[in-house]
């Protein structure tokens, strides 16, 4: 009787977790996989990619991974051409710090598009209203700073500072006129650079910009840009760190370490 026991246990045992893995399975197999929209695009046409990509983000059921579909798909097809068209996947996107990062990946692309000015500036206007549908005060924020990033990287220096001024919480607001700055000294826009820091209001953040622009243009060998921009540096340590980049890169200069543009531009003609 009792092997008979012990023999019904073991079978219920080890028949136990295999009938349940066995219910299981058919579940798992029964997922059919999404029903792709066809691709017919030639290896060449990078806007007919761009537009399938945001296609794609049509079947894609995780939210996350149609969002980040959503931005590069942006991003490629204002680089193609169709901006206007990019604008309109900003809306099909969930999350809305994915939202302001596309609409920096849009504004960076713009800003390398060759176009006129006057379509130049209407396309970060109509960026700037894709920016303000945001909800969310600090994705809001990251939104407008990057538009008025892409402002200042097309060499809209007076538009940038105007998207700026845009933004009610001070602190939030300097930070983008400090990032307008650093990117008009990574573009060698250097007239615009004292003007983006003059409208910082808060003293320590001007001089950790001005420091920041000066590292910024002492890299890129823009020595007396980068002195007069140390000029600006009120607090005496960020003062004499700035003037030791300059320093620095001066002796690197003296010492052959490197080829100033002006004398790879005589060699070259």
């Amino acid at each position: 009787m009792i092997r008979r026991l012990i023999a019904t246990f073991t079978i219920l045992f080890l028949a136990g977790p295999a009938s349940a893995e066995t219910a299981k399975a058919p579940a798992a197999m029964t997922a059919a996989p999404a029903t792709l929209p066809p691709f017919d695009c030639a290896v060449v046409d990078n806007a007919c990619m761009a537009k399938y990509m945001a296609e794609l983000a049509k079947v894609i059921q995780e939210k996350d991974w149609h969002d980040k579909v959503l931005r590069e798909a942006a991003k490629f097809m204002t680089a193609a051409g169709m901006w206007q068209e990019s604008l309109n996947l900003i809306p099909q996107i969930y999350n809305e710090d994915t939202k302001a990062m596309t609409i920096r990946g849009i504004g960076m692309a713009l800003a390398d598009k060759n176009l006129q000015q006057p379509e130049l500036i209407a396309a970060f206007e109509k960026l700037m209203q894709a920016a303000t549908t945001i909800t969310t005060e600090a994705s809001n924020a990251v939104a407008v700073t990057y538009v008025a990033m892409g402002q200042a990287e097309a060499g809209l220096g007076d538009e940038a500072l105007k998207t700026a001024a845009l933004m009610t919480n001070a602190a939030l607001r300097n930070k983008a006129y400090g990032e307008i700055a650093e990117t008009h000294a990574k573009k060698a826009h250097f007239a615009d650079i004292p003007k983006a820091l003059a409208k910082i209001d808060d003293l320590s953040f001007k001089d950790k910009y001005a420091h920041r622009c000066v590292e910024v243009l002492t890299s890129s060998h823009h020595i007396e840009q980068a002195v007069e921009t140390a000029k600006l540096i009120s607090d005496p340590y960020k003062k004499a760190s700035a003037l030791g980049l300059v320093l620095e890169r001066s002796e690197q200069k003296k010492d052959g370490a490197y080829v100033p543009e002006t004398s790879t531009k005589t060699q070259s003609q």
